[in-house]
């Protein structure tokens, strides 16, 4: 039977990053079990089984609260809207011409090393027709497959920083972002670490008032406000994202022009050396399965030929 996996990751640069499952209780450990379990019952495609790994039962299991039931209706549903919108094989050309706006992007990382995400509401220049919401809505997970496969290993959650200067937020656009983020919410559970919303009108500050009072606490404290004078909202970032890792644009050390078309050339590259890396690595397997099949059977004909003679 196969194993809950557990592991510590080191990447090149000296960070080491704790398996998230490692911190579970016997429990918890057995609920993932079962899980597997269930969803290896499941008919689905190779590409989709092999998405559905133990970080990701995980994931859904503690966005859950450890709910078996409500998990496994939401993991199905999740894994019916891969199955069919497959946002893990959206290209760059489906969605260039949105991404030119240059308000959606990702650099950098947090204190805790998880993926900075860019949202500057004031640089969405798009309607907010159903056609409209829709490429926005696939740019969106576009981007955030893109950031999944460059977390470092042990990471499932990603930072955003959401600006809301130069843009009015009329009823209109919350309605249309708030729908969209909903719905990604459920196909990609337990992977909001944080949101940051830097210079927020009064009215969004009015509306959390009242919004955090009917959420759970944990859900709140995901949420940080960031607004005033320069200096204050440097402080403010610098306890949650080292100036190293933030752009300058949000008072940081990094020198970041965003080119959509050439960070997408980029992702292609990497992708294609990861492919390469892989083949390349079934291919020396293979050769040794080969060599230790070719032993086996010259040994046999050894033993054979022994036993003739005898």
């Amino acid at each position: 039977q196969k194993q809950i996996q557990t592991m510590t990751s080191s990447e090149d640069d000296g960070v080491v990053i704790a398996w998230p499952l490692d911190d579970c209780t016997d429990e918890q450990l057995k609920k993932i079990a079962q899980l597997r379990k269930i969803t290896q019952s499941w008919e689905m495609t190779d590409r989709i089984r092999n998405w559905v790994d133990d970080l990701t039962l995980f994931r859904f299991l503690r966005g859950l609260d450890w709910d078996m039931d409500v998990t496994k209706g939401q993991l199905k549903e999740t894994l019916e809207w891969r199955e069919s919108y497959r946002p893990d094989l959206i290209e760059y050309e489906d969605v260039k011409e949105v991404a030119r706006m240059k308000y959606l992007y990702q650099i950098g990382e947090d204190l805790n090393h998880k993926p900075v995400m860019y949202l500057e509401l004031g640089l969405d220049k798009a309607g907010y027709t159903d056609e409209d919401n829709l490429m926005r809505l696939k740019f969106v997970i576009y981007t955030m497959e893109r950031t999944v496969e460059k977390m470092r290993k042990g990471v499932f959650s990603i930072t955003w920083i959401i600006d809301c200067k130069n843009t009015s937020l009329t009823v209109r656009a919350i309605k249309a972002n708030a729908k969209m983020f909903g719905n990604l919410g459920n196909y990609y559970t337990e992977q909001l670490s944080k949101s940051i919303v830097v210079n927020p009108p009064w009215t969004i500050r009015v509306l959390w008032g009242v919004i955090k009072l009917f959420i759970a606490k944990e859900t709140a404290a995901k949420y940080t406000f960031i607004s005033g004078k320069a200096k204050h909202q440097a402080t403010a970032f610098d306890t949650l994202i080292s100036p190293d890792q933030r752009t300058q644009k949000y008072f940081g050390n990094i020198e970041f022009d965003y080119d959509p078309d050439k960070e997408a050339a980029k992702d292609i590259k990497r992708l294609s050396q990861e492919v390469e890396a892989i083949t390349a690595e079934s291919t020396e397997e293979t050769h040794d399965d080969d060599q230790q099949s070719a032993s086996k059977e010259a040994e046999d004909e050894h033993l054979i030929h022994v036993d003739v003679q005898v």
